[in-house]
């Protein structure tokens, strides 16, 4: 059974509701100009739509997409943590202006995330798409996760003041668990975890062109690559087909190849294609 349609569609109410959160959120900035009340504005749907988020673990689980059910729940948690722990719980943290900087920050990597897989199922991926996922999504999503650590930044005093979420000695289980503690190495998780987010989206990247380079190369009349686009995806294909095994000389070879090209005599860039190509891209987990 093909689940192709199901999947777009989830993506599709993905993409519609992130739309409205960041648009509420723009038009109470642009309206009331105050970040007092963004959040009691869209708190309903924001929870609706992560809890919808969800759902993304349970198609990991069940092997409808090419991801780990690991893989997904690191993807949702940190929204699950933020949002009903800290933001549902502590009201006084829900007015603060690094809050409205995060719904917008989730706003646009959802709706980014959701239009790309939609194209990835319908085996056509914009160049305007491409450029969102693997351009500007590199510089949304770290800022995404450093407004989440200053959320959580910032409810750090009321945790330890209160001792919220914490489990004190005596008691009949004895154990105890400190939430401020916990909190604290989990920022510091943080740090590794968006290097390895940056690391798999750059090994995306050169699978994607490799794929390109594959399928739609020079037996496309429509698709003419330069030399030096040709150079670079040669290296990017033999790096992905051997590994940590290519040579030295090849890598030197893709850092000599220079910046990106302008379009010009019928060449175009490498990260350009068709509008109209047919080819299946590479599955992706992010």
């Amino acid at each position: 059974m093909s689940y192709k349609r199901y999947l777009v569609t989830y993506n599709n109410i993905m993409v519609l509701s992130w739309s409205i959160i960041l648009w509420g959120v723009l038009t109470e900035l642009v309206y009331n100009a105050r970040t007092s009340y963004v959040y009691d504005k869209v708190r309903c749907l924001l929870r609706t739509t992560i809890c919808f988020s969800l759902l993304r673990v349970a198609h990991a689980t069940l092997g409808i997409i090419k991801l780990s059910p690991v893989s997904a729940l690191v993807q949702v948690q940190p929204k699950i943590l933020v949002f009903f722990l800290l933001l549902e719980r502590i009201q006084e943290v829900q007015r603060y202006p690094v809050v409205t900087a995060l719904v917008i920050a989730w706003s646009l990597t959802g709706i980014i995330k959701a239009i790309y897989y939609s194209c990835v199922l319908r085996s056509s991926v914009p160049p305007f798409v491409f450029w969102l996922k693997f351009k500007f999504l590199r510089g949304i999503y770290p800022m995404s996760l450093a407004f989440e650590m200053m959320t959580i930044y910032s409810t750090l005093p009321i945790v330890k003041a209160f001792g919220m979420f914490s489990l004190h000695l005596p008691n009949p289980s004895n154990c105890s668990f400190n939430c401020h503690n916990f909190l604290v190495l989990y920022m510091g998780a943080y740090v590794l975890h968006l290097r390895r987010i940056c690391r798999e989206m750059s090994v995306q990247r050169t699978k994607y062109l490799a794929r390109l380079h594959d399928e739609r190369g020079r037996e496309n009349s429509n698709y003419i690559i330069s030399e030096d686009e040709d150079d670079y995806l040669s290296v990017c294909h033999k790096k992905m087909e051997y590994g940590s095994n290519a040579s030295k000389r090849d890598t030197e070879s893709v850092n000599s190849v220079g910046g990106s090209s302008a379009i010009h005599n019928n060449k175009i860039d490498s990260e350009d294609y068709p509008s109209n190509a047919a080819f299946k891209p590479y599955k992706y987990h992010l």
